[in-house]
This record gives structure tokens, C-alpha cells and sequence, in this order.
């Protein structure tokens, strides 16, 4: 009976994936002259590695190579990282590898092809960072990770996961950097910062300082500020204006009470209802006397909130503490005079002073 095509579809994805698996087992093999041997954790990370604990290898490997730093141990951990997709401790192990193989390493032309060879797929496949910092000692962190801990060597680049990367930069005494970073896969991104010195009352020259998560905050505007005074000024104003009509009111009640109390025959109380009689004015000074409390009332409010809005805006405009820069750069300060209000028997006036 003949095999049907799947049976010799099935053969061929068999034997390539025996090849796949094969591949990364050059990793495994380490030269006598640089051996770590007698390590038991090194020894049992090369089983795990034969046995598919690929990240129990991996965290042997780390360990071994933070104790006891080696080429070979740097390449079977940058092939346990290939394994498991972590591209960036690929490269970077790999790279580490080639430059410190040992010169006296048997077959040492074929090993460092190998490695080289393992290398190029890793960088292909993880994203670079060319990161060039002013001040040079300023402290670097990617995804919040110090620059140390990710160059073991401190070879430029920087080989990170591929994509949206944050950089932060700082520095006593400088204002701090912080952006985010698309990086490619197989491409260098290069990144140059230069800090700007922070200004003599500690806050940053550009308007932007660290918070206490070390991203940027930016300074508050001093728009707020102008409108809480604006509209704060134009409601004493309308206070005012309904003090002043208060004034007219009760002044219209005075005649309309006067007028009331010559009416021929009535003495005591001319417009109570007891007289039986209707006396010319009562009505308007009934109307007048209203009128005067609901225009003290609005007024009082009016005086009240248009007041809470300037002093508002006054204290908002002093706490944003810095207005446009000047033309050489600098920042000038605001000043301002608090508010002043003068009364009169008409109503109010307010006075706002400002200096800048």
C-alpha cells in the first residue's frame, strides 16, 4: 500500500522540528580550558537545559555568571534567553561572550563563530538604544531598570525589548528627562539628552520638575488665576451697582413714608389696614421697602462670591509663581498687591493693584 501525501507531509514536519530542537543544544557543549567545573549549579542548569527547563537553566546560568563570569556561561545563558523570547539578554550575554571568549579556548575560530552567529539572530530580533547622556554621570533607567543592569559590560548599544521604551534621566541639581522611546526590532534608536540646570529655588529652568515618581510635573498656568480675578472683579462691581439701587429704594421708601404721614385725619400708623381708609403712597413704599431688601440681599451675595473669586484667583496667580520668560530666557516673577475695597454710602469700589 502507498503512503498518502500527509504521511510524507507528516515525516518532513517531524524531522524539522528534531532539527529545531537540536540547534540550540551547541550552547550546552563547554570548552575544558574555560569550564566552570565542579559547579554543581552550572552543572545542573546544562541539565535542566537538556531536559526542557529551558528557564531553569536560564536562572542557573544568571546566577553562575553573577558569582563567577565566563564566556561560555554567557553564551549558554544568552541561548537559554534566545529560547524564551527575551531578545534583549540574548543579544547582551552573546555580545559579552564573544568579547571575553578566551583566546587559548580549543577550535576558538569555530566557537566564536557560533557565537557570532547565535548573536546576529538575537540583535535581528531585539530592539538598540544608543543613549548619548549630559552630564555623562547622570543616572540612566530604561522601563525603570538602571543602565547597569543592562549592559554587562557598559557596551554601547543598549539592546532592550522592541517597542515603546521610557527613558529617564537624572541628575543632582539638574531638572530630570523623561520620554518614551518607539524602538524597532534589528534597528539602533539613538537618544541624546542634555539636562538643563535647575533654577535657584530648586525648581527646573524649563517650568517642569520631578514628582514623587520622578515623571515630570508640569507648572501650574496663571490663566485660572486672571479669570478668578476678572470675574471676581466684575461681580463686586455688580454688587455695587445693586448696593447702589438699595440706596435709591430705601431713599424712594423715606418719601413714600413721608408722604403717608401727612394724609389729613390719620396720625399713628397710616397705612395699617385699621384706618379703613386709603392713604396715597402706601402702596409704593410697601413696594419700595421690598424692593430695597431684595437688592441689599443680592448685593451681599454678589459682594460675598465676587470676593471668594478674587481672592481666589490672587492666591492661584501667587502659587503659579512664574509668568512668560523674558527675552533672554529667564522667567520673570509676578507680583501683585492684594485687593483692596473701599466703601462708600453708594455701594462698593474695588480696587485690584498688580505689578509686573
Amino acid at each position: 500500500m502507498k503512503a498518502g501525501p500527509f504521511v510524507y507531509v507528516g515525516v518532513l514536519a517531524a524531522a524539522l522540528a528534531a532539527v529545531s530542537l537540536a540547534a540550540p543544544v551547541w550552547a550546552q557543549s563547554t570548552p575544558a580550558s574555560s569550564a566552570p567545573e565542579g559547579d554543581p549549579m552550572y552543572e545542573r542548569g546544562r541539565k535542566r537545559f537538556a531536559e526542557g527547563d529551558i528557564q531553569g537553566a536560564l536562572d542557573d546560568y544568571r546566577e553562575v555568571f553573577a558569582r563567577k563570569p565566563g564566556a561560555h556561561v554567557a553564551a549558554n545563558r544568552g541561548n537559554a534567553a534566545y529560547q524564551l523570547g527575551l531578545w534583549a539578554e540574548a543579544a547582551t550575554s552573546l555580545r559579552w561572550a564573544v568579547a571575553h571568549l578566551p583566546a587559548d579556548t580549543a577550535d576558538y575560530e569555530a566557537t566564536k563563530t557560533k557565537y557570532e552567529a547565535r548573536l546576529a539572530q538575537a540583535r535581528a530580533k531585539a530592539g538598540a538604544l544608543e543613549l548619548t547622556v549630559t552630564p555623562a554621570a547622570a543616572t540612566v533607567l530604561v522601563d525603570g531598570a538602571e543602565l547597569s543592569t543592562l549592559t554587562l559590560d557598559e557596551v554601547s548599544p543598549v539592546f532592550v525589548m522592541p517597542g515603546p521604551r521610557r527613558v529617564v534621566v537624572r541628575h543632582e541639581g539638574y531638572a530630570s528627562h523623561d520620554e518614551v522611546v518607539e524602538v524597532g526590532a534589528g534597528v539602533v534608536t539613538a537618544v541624546r539628552v542634555e539636562l538643563g540646570a535647575e533654577a535657584s529655588g530648586g525648581g527646573p529652568v524649563s517650568g517642569r520638575g520631578p514628582g514623587a515618581d520622578g515623571t515630570d510635573e508640569e507648572a501650574l498656568p496663571v490663566w485660572p488665576g486672571w479669570v478668578g480675578v476678572g470675574v471676581g472683579a466684575a461681580g463686586l462691581a455688580v454688587g455695587g451697582v445693586l448696593m447702589g439701587l438699595s440706596v435709591a429704594a430705601d431713599h424712594d421708601a423715606t418719601g413714600f413714608a413721608e408722604q403717608a404721614s401727612s394724609y389729613p385725619g390719620v396720625v399713628d400708623n397710616p397705612c395699617g389696614e385699621s384706618n379703613g381708609v386709603t392713604v396715597p403712597g402706601c402702596g409704593e413704599l410697601v413696594d419700595a421697602l421690598e424692593r430695597r431688601s431684595q437688592l441689599r440681599t443680592g448685593s451681599i451675595v454678589a459682594f460675598a462670591a465676587a470676593g471668594a473669586l478674587a481672592v481666589g484667583g490672587v492666591v492661584w496667580l501667587l502659587v503659579a509663581g512664574e509668568n512668560d520668560a523674558d527675552e533672554e530666557g529667564g522667567y520673570e516673577t509676578l507680583s501683585l498687591r492684594p485687593p483692596t475695597v473701599a466703601w462708600s454710602p453708594a455701594g462698593a469700589m474695588v480696587l485690584l493693584g498688580g505689578a509686573f
